[in-house]
């Protein structure tokens, strides 16, 4: 063995990392060191002559070859790093390397100097750290859902503990002969408004499945935040908060308005609750510019919010467990709908300077502006006025509706030659010269899309029928149960997009 070749084997044998040379270009093997020899698996006796690349698969084989030819280029590099080349031992068992190769010339002759690094360890410690990573992320799941499950058996638990209170002395006092219907009547109140509360957490669980795409459009923020605030206008009245609205006529957004309407609604929500026992309640809605979007603040004058809650505060169902509040799921949303808006949404609170969340959305140029804020119109049809006013009206209101009253169906029938911008009819049954039933089957000629329900005295079987057959949205009775209106109300709302349910099963 020459001189050169000789010196280069015995420094290769005092390297502690496996090393094989083979001769160029028939990758004979003419020498490894020990830590290669038991690497493969073989003496040095037999490896000696052998093709090198016997002892890889096909692909190693072919990144092996390409990569030796390309290093005896000038400026090319000599290393097959990173190429995840499978090395078979003599007991089969396959071995994840990475090899760096360097040429040499001796005597006339080329030789490759291979370099080989057993990745198989770190393979193992890679596919075990990614393994932990999964059971780790797994486990932070499983931690969310336990939380969204312990949110939702509170926020569930306490409408039930009512109905259960209230079902047992309904039970109790049901046997008693001298009964007391006023009584009874009085405990049915808290009933419905419980089943209504579970009505809404419902909805809203539904809604974090599916969600919609939001459909925008650039609309004017003074005047639809005034439009929004006529619907809590009882409200306020009732709690005694002063609402006031500080916007340019000139300041657009753009949004999605029931999107847009569904986040002010739980902001506003959350601070009717914070002001709660408050004197000089305020609450004020303004908004400012900001470069290429606009901002809106909602300001209370409550209570500081707890840090507990400030820290939670966008997570779903999260319980103030110190109070005994618990948040639903509504900021959790909210926080999802702006963002799907491509916009933000944050919170300042100060136990002097009160609390304010900001929405900030965009003012895209491109969305068409709308012209002008519309809500839905109803139609209610009925000779009682107070009760289609004080019941219907306020209800419809809160809802975003504005409502139109008639005492006949003959007016109504008149107002449609001049007026068809309507989007639902709430009719009574008895009406003077023409009763519902017509005044609904020529509105089915004239508008056969409307959305129609109908309230009346003690429904009988023959006019769920009737309803059905006419394809109605809903059919209630009197006295009409805050959670029947609701039902019939978002059944015609849904009805008006598109989706027609059945009667039977309001």
């Amino acid at each position: 063995m020459v001189t050169l070749l000789k010196d280069i084997v015995d420094f290769c044998d005092l390297i502690g990392s496996p090393i094989v040379i083979v001769s160029q270009p028939d990758f004979k093997i003419v020498h490894c060191n020990e830590t290669a020899e038991d690497m493969f698996g073989y003496e040095m006796a037999k490896l000696k002559d052998s093709f090198f690349l016997e002892y890889f698969d096909d692909r190693s084989r072919r990144i092996i070859f390409a990569k030796s030819n390309l290093i005896q280029f000038p400026n090319s590099s000599p290393t097959i790093k990173g190429s995840n080349l499978q090395l078979r031992r003599r007991s089969g068992r396959q071995l994840l390397v990475n090899m760096t190769a360097s040429l040499f010339h001796a005597h006339h002759s080329t030789y490759i100097i291979f370099t080989i690094e057993d990745m198989t360890e770190l393979q193992k410690q890679s596919l075990e750290r990614a393994k932990m990573q999964g059971e780790v992320a797994q486990v932070a799941k499983l931690t969310e859902i336990s939380h969204l499950a312990d949110g939702l058996a509170r926020e569930i638990n306490a409408p039930l503990s009512v109905l259960q209170d209230s079902a047992d002395f309904l039970n109790h006092h049901l046997n008693d002969p001298k009964i007391d219907i006023e009584r009874l009547r009085q405990n049915l109140t808290p009933v419905l408004g419980q089943v209504d509360n579970l009505n809404r957490v419902i909805m809203q669980l539904m809604s974090l499945g599916g969600y919609e795409a939001p459909q925008l459009q650039e609309v004017g923020l003074k005047e639809w935040t005034e439009n929004f605030c006529q619907n809590y206008q009882d409200i306020f009245e009732s709690q005694k908060v002063k609402c006031s609205i500080n916007i340019s006529d000139d300041i657009f957004g753009t949004v999605d308005p029931n999107h847009f309407e569904q986040i002010l609604t739980q902001i506003v929500n959350n601070a009717l609750r914070a002001l709660e026992g408050t004197s000089d309640a305020r609450i004020e809605i303004s908004a400012s510019r900001a470069p290429k979007s606009v901002i809106l603040r909602v300001w209370n004058n409550g209570p500081e919010i707890p840090s507990v809650v400030r820290a939670n505060i966008f997570s779903p169902l999260f319980t103030d467990k110190t109070s005994g509040d618990i948040l639903g799921v509504g900021l959790y949303l909210c926080y999802n709908m702006i963002r799907a808006l491509g916009g933000e949404l944050w919170f300042e609170s100060d136990p002097v300077k009160g609390t304010a969340f900001f929405l900030k959305v965009s003012t895209d140029p491109t969305i068409q502006r709308a012209s002008l804020f519309k809500r839905p119109r109803f139609i209610v049809v009925d000779t009682d006025e107070e009760f289609a006013t004080q019941v219907i009206g306020k209800r419809l209101a809160r809802l975003g509706i504005s409502m139109r009253y008639f005492r006949s169906g003959q007016e109504v029938l008149e107002s449609m030659q001049e007026d068809q911008a309507f989007q639902g009819l709430l009719t009574a049954v008895n009406l003077p010269h023409m009763d519902g039933w017509q005044l609904i089957e020529t509105l089915k000629i004239i508008k056969p899309k409307m959305p129609i329900g109908i309230i009346t005295e003690n429904p009988t079987e023959a006019q769920i029928k009737r309803a059905e057959s006419l394809r109605l949205n809903g059919l209630i009775g009197r006295p009409v149960a805050d959670i029947e209106l609701k039902r019939l109300l978002r059944n015609m709302l849904s009805a008006e997009m598109g989706f027609v349910p059945s009667v039977t099963t309001l």
